[in-house]
């Protein structure tokens, strides 16, 4: 499966361990470049000074739910994962209609995962 018409993906993750795998996996299938974040106030600023092409979210970062990423992401047309360990919370409409995969995840699941949402073919 080759991403490569990915330009960049954002990976909003605390976890550094979870974060380089994630990373290691997104490049070796073909995406160009993976921007990772551990906060939700550095993935808004990233979003507003370069939207990208996809995104992969955990819900509880370290300083709180990533709804108002989703939302964000929603209003510029960006689609996302839900990559987590956590169960989607009830009444976050932010995260409705997202594709969701649970940690932790073969490499290949998630790369399917983002090239199935990329609408990139096999």
């Amino acid at each position: 499966m080759h991403l490569s018409p990915l330009r960049y993906i954002l990976h909003v993750e605390d976890e550094i361990l979870i974060a380089l795998d994630v990373e290691a996996s997104l490049l070796n299938a073909g995406v160009q470049a993976v921007t990772h974040v551990a906060s939700c106030a550095d993935a808004l600023k990233t979003i507003q000074f370069s939207p990208p092409d996809l995104a992969i979210l955990d819900i509880e970062v370290l300083d709180g739910n990533t709804a108002p990423v989703a939302d964000l992401l929603k209003s510029l047309n960006v689609p996302f994962v839900l990559y987590t360990g956590s169960a989607v919370a009830g009444g976050l409409r932010s995260f409705d209609g997202a594709t969701f995969l649970e940690k932790p995840a073969r490499s290949a699941d998630l790369v399917e995962a983002v090239r199935a949402l990329a609408g990139i073919s096999q």
